[in-house]
């Protein structure tokens, strides 16, 4: 009876947990074919760079010269989404909704993908109850945020973390016989910094793992590959970009600092993840028992490593509670392990077990779809909403300014959308950054636009905007308007 109450109790969670998925990715491919510019993340700049390189561009160009722009992330998943668009040879001016549609597609395959792993790695690797592995890998993906639904890179960053974790784990629960797995991992610690920048924690993470364990081999092993990987993966990014690599990846991310924004960020990940927090800060605490598996020391070690590092980085202005992403993988892992273990640990009179068990079942039926319905209505109606009538408006308005602009002229716009389908004539796209945040020097902005380079100024109609970085051109002539849009042209004759 005991059993098959048990069984019962645990259909009833899997058959809402499933129920909720199928419910949530309607969502998700809901939001994919959205018309907004940008679902989460600053997606528009992610998407503005791969327009830029479908157009003829480089990925990573001088940020202070030509056009302005700046491609903040590491170079592989952009490549990826570059590459599918090329199958379909799309173009930024006539497909740009196809190209998001691309990227965020890529998004939710990695994701999906990495629900597969979750399941795997607790089934195969920690004899998790299938049914119980699933729920945990549905619970991971309900709670990604809005920007690993975007076309950006942190789906597949957090996609190759989980590969991360299994290697290592295949490597411990070999007693250290499997080689190859170690070395995977290690390969795959040093791609992560090139999908985006804060692999580099894992460069300190892992072989301080090894070090605390006394494992003082595996520390000097992995702390040296990791280390040449990187640099041979860098040298090999630098030889195709030059100095603009770095000035881009690096400098392009040096957005400034405030102590202010920890608690800002702390707070919104608090808010949405506080039972998942709590958790994870009990089950990180399985590092400290020395009598606990390697491997489950291992992702707890990770884990309290990956808060650390999101907690402190996210002073860092732009900064947001997808820092924190990682950490709630590993957390969502060891309590489903940790789950199980004391499930398979409990006696005919474990009644607190029990009603334990019983609580946490109604808990995640209850949560899963307040979840969805919070993102639906807080987060993403109005997305839902975007005008396709509006986006095909800004489709005219781009090729008018195709039409009239010359070689060395650039316009001005102050939609996302208009810049990434001509991104070769749109100067400074990356409104986000420029100039609130970005420290790279402008003179030469200044310079272009007194000598009428940038000739074009497209924006909302209604908008009492007349001065941009210093520059003012409330003197433009008006030459286009409609109902969204007023495109003005420089008053200078000498264009070249």
């Amino acid at each position: 009876m005991k059993l098959k109450a048990n069984y019962s109790l645990l259909n009833i969670t899997f058959y809402a947990s499933v129920l909720s998925l199928l419910l949530f990715l309607i969502l998700r491919l809901l939001l994919v074919y959205s018309f907004a510019s940008d679902i989460g993340g600053v997606e528009n700049n992610v998407i503005y760079s791969i327009a830029k390189v479908l157009a003829g561009g480089t990925l990573y160009d001088n940020p202070e010269a030509n056009n302005f722009n700046i491609t903040q992330y590491a170079p592989i998943y952009y490549y990826l989404v570059i590459f599918v668009t090329k199958l379909f040879n799309l173009n930024p001016i006539s497909h740009l909704h196809d190209i998001y549609i691309t990227g965020r597609y890529v998004s939710l395959f990695f994701n999906l993908i990495s629900v597969y792993l979750i399941y795997r790695l607790l089934t195969k690797n920690f004899y998790c109850e299938k049914k119980l592995s699933l729920i945990a890998g549905i619970i991971f993906f309900i709670h990604l945020t809005r920007i690993h639904f975007a076309a950006r890179p942190d789906a597949l960053f957090g996609m190759v973390f989980i590969l991360i974790l299994i290697c290592f784990v295949k490597y411990f629960q070999s007693n250290g016989q499997n080689q190859v797995v170690f070395i995977v991992g290690i390969l795959l610690t040093a791609i992560s910094i090139f999908i985006k920048q804060t692999g580099i924690q894992f460069l300190i993470i892992i072989p301080a793992y090894f070090f605390l364990i006394k494992s003082y081999k595996n520390f000097f092993i992995s702390a040296v590959l990791l280390f040449v990987f990187s640099i041979i993966s860098y040298g090999v990014f630098n030889l195709l970009y030059g100095s603009y690599f770095f000035s881009n990846t690096v400098s392009g991310i040096n957005n400034g600092v405030s102590i202010a924004r920890i608690y800002d960020v702390f707070s919104h990940f608090f808010l949405k993840y506080q039972v998942l927090f709590i958790l994870g800060l009990v089950v990180a605490a399985q590092f400290f028992d020395t009598k606990q598996d390697k491997e489950i020391r291992f992702i707890a070690f990770m884990s309290i490593g990956i808060f650390c590092f999101a907690f402190v980085t996210s002073m860092k202005e732009g900064s947001w509670i997808n820092y924190y992403n990682e950490f709630i993988i590993a957390a969502i892992i060891l309590t489903a392990i940790m789950f199980e273990r004391i499930s398979k640990s409990m006696t005919q009179n474990d009644h607190m077990h029990r009603i334990a068990k019983i609580i946490c079942a109604v808990f995640i039926v209850l949560l899963l779809p307040n979840v969805i319905v919070q993102k639906l209505y807080h987060e993403h109606f109005q997305h839902l909403k975007e005008s396709s009538i509006l986006y095909a408006n800004k489709q005219k308005v781009a090729q008018l300014l195709e039409s009239k602009l010359l070689n060395n002229q650039y316009f001005l716009s102050f939609d996302d959308q208009i810049n990434a389908m001509l991104p070769q004539k749109s100067v400074v796209p990356n409104k986000d950054l420029v100039p609130s945040q970005s420290k790279f020097n402008y003179q030469n902005f200044t310079k272009n636009f007194n000598n009428g380079n940038i000739r074009l100024i497209v924006k909302y109609s209604g908008s009492s905007v007349s001065t941009f970085m210093g520059c003012n051109f409330s003197n433009f002539k008006e030459i286009y308007k409609d109902d969204t849009f007023t495109i003005y042209e420089t008053n200078l004759t000498d264009l070249h």
